[in-house]
């Protein structure tokens, strides 16, 4: 095999990217601001908060839909569609102010998500060769990290601009026309893939096999217990360090962010040279250490800190988690694998800030932090548990690309 087909810099991979990139920016400046917008337009405290996950309740609800699409249908073509669903339910939210209104294409939003999160995936991995699926993967998220460390400063730059020029309805509206803008650049790299034509049908498949992949749901509920402990940062870190005085910690997310972008492609590119556990697990357990630190810190530094060892043991365990899962299936079936990796993200997205708040109304948000190391322990539990089992799916689909489904 020559060194070029060994190189993960091909059209497709390349245009996947930039089509993340582009649509996580339009995901995180819409989503940073939600709640404030729901708050804007009168909704109550419990409707704030519904309308504020219900985008990833929705997403949750859609994968045994998004599973079977993505098998099915022209990955290109419905690409396309889902990504032109994304400027219109953007142009919605411009136009169409109120609580109802909101409630419709939040809906929708989730709908799109559930989708092109794993498609986009999907087009990434399929491109790939499968000796660097890992760094691969690892230089794909590189995407999200950029996006989610731009997307909520751009999203609130836009509200302030459009607020000092006409008020907060218009603030609000350049927050969603910013967010359109960057799908509508989106269907550039979109138009730009290749076609790959009708996905490869498995024989004897049929449409409720391909919600999800049994032989990738150890890694994804491991993924799941890890994003319920991740998700924390981003949900209660303001108010936490609100309560403890702490200022600037908006810094916090910034060094966070720019520490993904390095760890992540790194340790892929490790798991491919040393394999798949040996970086996954020290990832999982060591990702205690910035909870306990976060659970106890009182200053900036010590919070920064933390956000540098999330970053850390966070890039060790994303890609090569998604990797288990990819490799779990031949490429006929990986937007299902895909599709599963989803749905631990969003499960863990949905349901980490929802048992966090619980613990944190009967204890503190220190207690909340420190109890998160338990979903840790139980990832790496499962991971030790199930590791031969995933082992041995791997070398049986890396021996023959298109097996059956008796595996």
């Amino acid at each position: 095999m020559s060194a070029r087909s060994e190189s993960i810099w091909n059209r497709n991979f390349i245009c996947a990217i930039i089509a993340n990139f582009l649509l996580a920016m339009a995901h995180t400046s819409v989503n940073t601001l939600a709640s404030t917008y729901a708050a804007f337009l009168g909704a109550e405290a419990v409707l704030v908060g519904a309308l504020t996950s219900i985008f990833f309740g929705v997403s949750v609800a859609f994968r045994p839909v998004a599973g079977p699409l993505t098998t099915r249908l022209n990955n290109r073509t419905l690409m396309i569609v889902v990504y032109i669903l994304g400027v219109l339910v953007h142009v919605g939210y411009t136009l169409f102010n109120g609580v109802a209104p909101f409630l419709l294409f939040r809906i929708l939003n989730g709908i799109q998500y559930s989708i092109i999160g794993s498609l986009t995936m999907k087009t990434a991995s399929d491109s790939l060769p499968a000796s660097k699926a890992a760094s691969g993967i690892g230089v794909y998220t590189i995407s999200n990290s950029a996006a989610n460390a731009l997307g909520p400063s751009a999203g609130v730059i836009a509200r302030d601009l459009g607020t000092r020029a006409w008020g907060d309805l218009f603030g609000f509206r350049c927050v969603f026309i910013f967010a359109g803008v960057m799908m509508i650049l989106a269907l550039l790299p979109v138009f730009l893939l290749t076609d790959p034509g009708r996905p490869k049908k498995l024989a004897g498949s049929v449409w409720y096999k391909e919600m999800f992949s049994p032989h990738a749901l150890a890694p994804a509920l491991s993924l799941m217990l890890l994003m319920m402990s991740y998700s924390l940062f981003s949900a209660y870190m303001v108010p936490y360090a609100a309560q403890k005085g702490i200022p600037g910690i908006s810094t916090f997310f910034l060094v966070h962010a720019m520490c993904l972008v390095g760890t992540r492609p790194l340790f892929g590119r490790l798991a491919d040279k040393y394999g798949l556990m040996k970086v996954t697990l020290p990832g999982a357990l060591l990702f205690t250490i910035p909870l306990v630190i976060i659970a106890r810190g009182d200053t900036l530094a010590v919070m920064l800190l933390a956000g540098v060892l999330a970053a850390v043991t966070h890039g060790a365990v994303y890609p090569t988690l998604q990797a288990m899962c990819m490799k779990a299936e031949p490429p006929e079936k990986s937007g299902v694998a895909s599709n599963t990796i989803y749905l631990g993200i969003d499960l863990g997205y949905f349901l980490g800030p929802l048992l966090g708040s619980v613990v944190y109304s009967q204890t503190s948000y220190g207690t909340m932090y420190a109890s998160s190391v338990i979903p840790c322990f139980l990832a790496a539990v499962i991971l030790i548990f199930f590791w031969p089992r995933i082992r041995r799916r791997h070398e049986l689909v890396a021996a023959g690309r298109s097996l059956s489904e008796k595996i």
